[in-house]
């Protein structure tokens, strides 16, 4: 637990707590992620790499000037595209039910 402006008095040999000061992890934690979820848009920067590098891909691919390898290659590419691609798809859902929790608070 972190403490945030601890004010501590002493008077009679007793010391005085303010706990009306007290911050938990957990409200750092989300006061971080709420931050990061203004600052930035989590979809948008990580889909935007993904797209060029699918884009590009397909686009090699359906070129006639590679060989057996680097088709192998290309397709080994798209194919972890596509898994990131989930992977975002799953960060979004996460990420939109912790919005509305935050919104419904």
């Amino acid at each position: 637990m972190l403490i945030k402006n601890q004010n501590k008095s002493q008077s009679s040999g007793v010391i005085k707590q303010d706990t009306r000061s007290v911050v938990t992890e957990q409200d750092v934690f989300t006061s971080d992620l709420l931050n990061l979820l203004n600052d930035t848009d989590i979809s948008h920067e990580i889909r935007t790499p993904l797209t060029v590098i699918k884009g590009f891909g397909e686009l090699l691919l359906n070129s006639n000037n590679l060989d057996l390898v680097q088709r192998q290659n290309l397709h080994i590419i798209l194919q972890n595209e596509a898994r990131l691609e989930l992977v975002v798809q799953k960060i979004e859902k996460i990420l939109g039910a912790f919005r509305e929790k935050i919104s419904n608070k």
